[in-house]
């Protein structure tokens, strides 16, 4: 069998998290700047079985057959193997690399779980086309993360901006202007898992306070979607502070995050907001083009680890 290779982005939520772990309606778009690439080659010399796995980041180099069971990279395999009804893993060697950072909302472990087996699949003659995809990389997400929304293996199969809600079909957007955007890495960490389960007790202690705040953020995601569809970034931009004043009321902040929002908006930014899981991890500023160098500059004067600059093409034929 011929070499092949894959690759996934990264993803930004642009309003809307969290709430959509609860059936609202979220957007989110691809980072296609940041990927994560699957090189699976034939090692014809070796047992039947043999099934190697390189990460160039994490540094791992092992058997399939010597990984633990709750190794995420394993069950990522074996569901794409179990899918495709392939009983022995075939003899090749896995090489993974990313530039998408851990644990910053960038939807790592979901670009991870659809390169490999976007590269797997084709390697083995049976190329999975994005929903299928879609599904499986979304149960390997909950395998890591517990309870998910679904979101993040969408928009990365896809690799299109999305209008999402779970149990609903998905609307792929498309904004009547280019709009860009400055992506800062707050270098504060919490897993995905923490922050959702912190709001689940949140919840579960201040019920009617936080659906009614789940109330005030699917507002401005509609919002947001019309912005796009009429091409106001002003709009967006006032829609995504909003949501991240509901966000920080939810304790979903922190004060690294909410320094770097500030800088944004001082900067000239339209719109900045957390992206992701929040309570650390990364943010995002929506600004005019001319804006873009000063926001990142203030970013980085401001603490951030790391600052990426990033668009989403506009199509005015495809309607929001």
């Amino acid at each position: 069998m011929p070499a092949t290779s894959a690759s996934a982005s990264a993803k930004l939520i642009l309003l809307g998290e969290h709430a959509v772990v609860y059936g609202h309606p979220a957007i989110a778009i691809p980072f296609s700047d940041l990927r994560t690439r699957v090189n699976v080659e034939a090692n014809i010399m070796a047992a039947p079985g043999s099934l190697r796995v390189i990460s160039q980041d994490t540094g791992m180099d092992m058997l399939l057959s010597e990984m633990g069971k709750d190794e995420p990279i394993k069950q990522m395999i074996i569901l794409l193997l179990e899918f495709l009804g392939i009983k022995t893993p075939p003899s090749c060697t896995l090489r993974i690399n990313s530039d998408i950072p851990l644990g910053a909302g960038f939807g790592s472990s979901a670009a991870l779980a659809v390169a490999i087996m976007r590269a797997l699949s084709a390697f083995l003659g049976h190329p999975l086309v994005e929903k299928e995809l879609d599904t499986l990389a979304y149960q390997s997400d909950q395998f890591i993360h517990g309870r998910l929304s679904g979101i993040d293996t969408t928009v990365i199969a896809w690799e299109q901006a999305i209008y999402y809600q779970r149990g609903h079909s998905v609307s792929h957007l498309k904004p009547l202007n280019t709009l860009h955007f400055v992506v800062a890495d707050s270098g504060t960490r919490t897993p995905t898992a923490q922050s959702i389960a912190y709001l689940a007790k949140r919840l579960e202690r201040e019920q009617l306070e936080t659906k009614n705040t789940f109330l005030s953020i699917v507002k401005q995601v509609k919002i947001a979607k019309r912005a796009m569809r009429i091409g106001d970034r002003y709009m967006l931009g006032e829609a995504m502070n909003a949501n991240q004043t509901y966000l920080a009321d939810l304790g979903l902040s922190c004060p690294s995050l909410g320094t770097l929002v500030a800088a944004a908006r001082d900067a000239g930014a339209l719109g900045a907001k957390l992206t992701g899981g929040g309570q650390g991890g990364a943010m995002i500023a929506l600004a005019d083009e001319s804006a873009i160098p000063s926001v990142a500059k203030a970013l980085k004067d401001a603490g951030a680890t790391q600052v990426w600059t990033t668009i989403l093409p506009a199509n005015p034929l495809m309607p929001a």
